[in-house]
């Protein structure tokens, strides 16, 4: 949470209730944020009895482990989204085919398990040879069909550039931040809100 945003109320501020109807909302935070006991107030709905509170607990190293896998892959997924949606502007497609997308992405992913990406033996998530597969796999997709020469250019620089799993768990450990990795979050909804405090105690 934002310094500018505590002691606000998040739920009013951000008008959910003028903006949605019946919606399910969900505030994320650590529990040191909370400076006053009243902090339930800052992201009550009207109706309040509906809140609860939760707390999550921290991973285990393997939960640790588990979870930058999948961040590393779904880092090359945005990129490629990216690329997807760029090629729509340009194309004149009119709207985005998310279904579609999904699609494509899981053949290119299957292809990416066999080149057994995320390993845990380099600082870079992808070698150059996997690069290119990548780049010809959505030259040659009949769905994104990406030709540009350029965007395969500034494409292969920012997958280069994606850290690979050991990069991160090596990172984490030099600044210690596996100790700050203590999910706490706040989760509203207007028919079960709840709030996660990171110290056990509860409001």
């Amino acid at each position: 949470m934002k310094l500018e945003n505590i002691q606000k109320n998040l739920y009013i501020n951000n008008k959910v209730k003028q903006n949605w109807s019946d919606p399910l909302v969900i505030f994320t935070t650590r529990s040191e944020i909370f400076t006053s006991s009243n902090y339930a107030k800052w992201f009550a709905p009207d109706e309040k009895e509906r809140l609860k509170e939760i707390q999550l607990l921290k991973f285990d190293s393997n939960q640790m482990m588990e979870y930058l896998k999948k961040f590393t892959i779904q880092s090359i997924k945005m990129l490629i989204f990216e690329i997807y949606e760029w090629q729509t502007e340009i194309s004149n497609r009119g709207v985005m085919d998310i279904n579609k997308f999904e699609i494509c992405w899981e053949k290119l992913l299957q292809q990416l398990k066999k080149q057994e990406v995320s390993k845990l033996n380099d600082e870079t998530l992808l070698n150059q040879k996997q690069i290119e597969n990548i780049q010809q796999f959505l030259k040659n997709d009949e769905f994104i069909a990406l030709k540009s020469n350029e965007a395969l250019r500034s494409l292969s620089i920012k997958l280069q550039k994606l850290w690979s799993v050991e990069k991160y768990d090596k990172l984490m450990k030099q600044i210690n931040l596996n100790k700050l990795v203590e999910p706490s979050p706040i989760a509203y909804r207007e028919n079960s809100l709840s709030i996660a405090r990171n110290d056990g105690k509860s409001n």
